[in-house]
């Protein structure tokens, strides 16, 4: 059993690709994701996958390949979707998440929430929402197109996790969490 994993979401996700590509983070950083996705301690959801598959670009291709070299996902594919639906009930049973997310979001919560009432693993959803530093551009949020405030402040997912008492960190808290360091350079 996993003892606790942390969740990601599609902006962090997306951030993450970006200043990989920027050179921010070296190219390291995405050998440990995916190295700790094949021990089960980084997770991505299925929701946060389709959210990608809007763009089709890098992130997508590469959110869409560890998903399935998560065990959880390979070896338990059944208990994803016993989950699911218990994630889908907890959902319909707290209006205040569905009324404050939407999309992925809701379910980012409704995952940490139902991973540790069923399964005992504390789980961490990873977002950059609510991280002034690094913002999605347009041409990587698919929301952004349609609304350009989309990101600049949106706290929502760190906001409702506080709320629900859900651990929430960005990337960088997710790295000095796991004790990873990396040279990083300024953008």
């Amino acid at each position: 059993m996993i003892d606790g994993c942390y969740i990601l979401d599609t902006s962090a996700i997306l951030i993450l690709h970006r200043e990989i590509n920027r050179g921010y983070y070296s190219s390291d950083v995405l050998s440990r994701i995916e190295q700790a996705i094949r021990d089960g301690r980084i997770w991505i959801p299925p929701q946060v996958i389709e959210e990608l598959k809007v763009k089709e670009d890098t992130s997508f291709k590469w959110a869409r390949e560890h998903y399935d070299k998560h065990p959880r996902n390979k070896d338990f594919n059944a208990e994803i979707q016993e989950l699911q639906s218990e994630v889908k009930g907890l959902l319909i049973r707290t209006p205040q998440i569905r009324n404050q997310l939407k999309g992925a979001d809701l379910y980012l919560i409704g995952w940490a929430k139902v991973l540790k009432k069923l399964k005992s693993v504390e789980a961490v959803v990873v977002t950059q929402e609510g991280t002034s530093a690094v913002v999605p551009t347009q041409e990587e949020t698919p929301a952004a197109i349609a609304n350009p405030e989309v990101g600049k402040s949106n706290k929502n997912i760190p906001e409702a996790c506080h709320k629900e008492g859900v651990p929430c960190k960005n990337l960088t808290g997710m790295f000095a969490e796991l004790g990873w360091k990396f040279l990083n350079k300024a953008p």
